[in-house]
Parts: structure tokens; sequence; C-alpha cells
């Protein structure tokens, strides 16, 4: 199993409710990603609302269905 940590600089919490979640991205690092791999996903403190703005927040984690 692999572990991927991205980051989100535009998340929005209110968008990624109650949808499926899709990554769409060209870089080699995920070309190598099967089924049962995990993508961490973190963000700013800024876009999740905390005082700490510049520190990184875990926001979601998502196993990897196709890649």
């Amino acid at each position: 199993m692999t572990d991927v940590m991205a980051y989100e600089k535009d998340y929005r919490a209110d968008a990624a409710q109650g949808k499926t979640a899709c990554w769409h991205s060209n870089h080699r690092v995920f070309a190598d990603l099967l089924p049962g791999d995990r993508l961490w996903v973190v963000t700013s403190g800024g876009r999740v609302g905390h005082d700490d703005a510049n520190a990184g927040y875990l926001v979601a984690v998502w196993p990897v269905a196709e890649a």
C-alpha cells in the first residue's frame, strides 16, 4: 500500500461534502498508484477557518479507486 500526501491550496469544505472525491493531476507521483492506495489531502489553516492560517491541516484521506 502506498500513501501520498498532497497539498490542496484551493480546498473548500463545502464543495467536498456530498460528492465523490476526485483528484485530477498529471504529476508523475500519481502514475504508479493502485486501487487501495491512499491520498492524504492537506490544506492551510486559512482555508478551513483556523487561527493559524499558515499551518497545515489534514482535511481528507481518500482511498484510490483508480489511477
